[in-house]
């Protein structure tokens, strides 16, 4: 034949919850690949990292709320007065 596949190829039926494979094919999309090519690609990555030690560094997303670093802003400012002309006094009877 013409140098078809040299590995032998195992045919399995694998279960996923909807949404997980909607996502899986969403993502090997993503990677111009077949849903197929995806799953295999993670899976030897996976195996690559589990035999070269290689840990999977979480990073914890920051907490970034711009409202607090607002308000934070906000409580550094100390306003002074800048207390009223002599025409504010004599329009809002200040004395």
């Amino acid at each position: 034949m013409f140098g078809i596949m040299k590995q032998k190829i195992v045919v399995s039926n694998v279960r996923f919850p909807y949404q997980d494979w909607m996502m899986l094919k969403s993502l090997a999309s993503d990677m111009d690949m077949s849903t197929n090519e995806y799953i295999q690609y993670a899976c030897k990555i996976d195996s690559v990292k589990k035999i070269t030690g290689l840990k999977k560094i979480l990073v914890k997303p920051k907490n970034h709320d711009p409202f607090k670093e607002l308000l934070a802003f906000a409580k550094t400012h100390k306003g002074t007065p800048m207390g009223a002309n002599e025409d504010d006094k004599i329009i809002y009877g200040i004395d």
